[in-house]
């Protein structure tokens, strides 16, 4: 993993560091040998293993500060890599629900268009078609959410068991019926963003109602 601080150095920052270091070298390094060295024989072989220090110092540098931005660089693709495919798995899990949703919708529309005498089985074929709705609004808003997160959201250390468990007793007092079991370690730290508790509360919640 880079250091945290492997952002700041673009290349001309990369740049401002080696002219600046590179002017106090050649400021410094003459001063001393020229309060060293009184012959300009040996100070003429001094200037010369200076220059050809300082060639190789150079080298050591601009290696090292490009090393460290070109795994900066690389970090941050893996990162956008990963949260790609995190965002393709919610995509699909939303998808999905909206699909299961619209379907609910749709079929409880036909039924009361099919029974129109009946008044409470219209009734409860309107008041299922409105809970759907207000499901599939819901779906529409954590979409967005998730869009929100991946353009703005940056990924950090975060305890899904944390996560989990949070999930967990919500989805408990919303589901008073269900029995949710999980069998959790004490913690586990990934690098993500809040995109993950929406997918985790997606997952849990669709295998309650499929399975209720």
């Amino acid at each position: 993993k880079s250091s945290s601080w492997s952002w700041l150095l673009t290349p001309s920052r990369i740049t401002a560091i080696y002219v600046v270091l590179g002017v106090l070298w050649i400021a410094s390094s003459d001063r001393l040998a020229a309060a060293l060295v009184s012959s300009q024989n040996a100070l003429d072989q001094v200037q010369t293993v200076k220059g050809w220090f300082f060639v190789l110092a150079s080298g050591v540098l601009i290696f090292g500060l490009t090393s460290v931005y070109h795994r900066a660089m690389l970090d941050e693709q893996e990162k956008l890599r990963s949260t790609g495919e995190k965002l393709q798995v919610l995509n699909r899990i939303l998808r999905h629900n909206i699909r299961n949703q619209m379907n609910i919708i749709l079929g409880n529309a036909e039924t009361a268009h099919q029974n129109p005498a009946s008044d409470d089985e219209t009734d409860r074929c309107l008041d299922q078609i409105e809970q759907t709705a207000e499901r599939t609004v819901e779906l529409a808003q954590k979409a967005r959410r998730i869009d929100s997160l991946s353009l703005s959201a940056e990924s950090g250390p975060t305890d899904l068991t944390a996560v989990v468990d949070e999930v967990v007793r919500k989805l408990a007092r919303e589901y008073p019926e269900a029995t949710i079991v999980v069998d959790l370690p004490e913690s586990v730290y990934v690098a993500t963003n809040g995109a993950s508790k929406i997918a985790i509360s997606e997952i849990i919640e669709n295998a309650i109602e499929h399975n209720s």
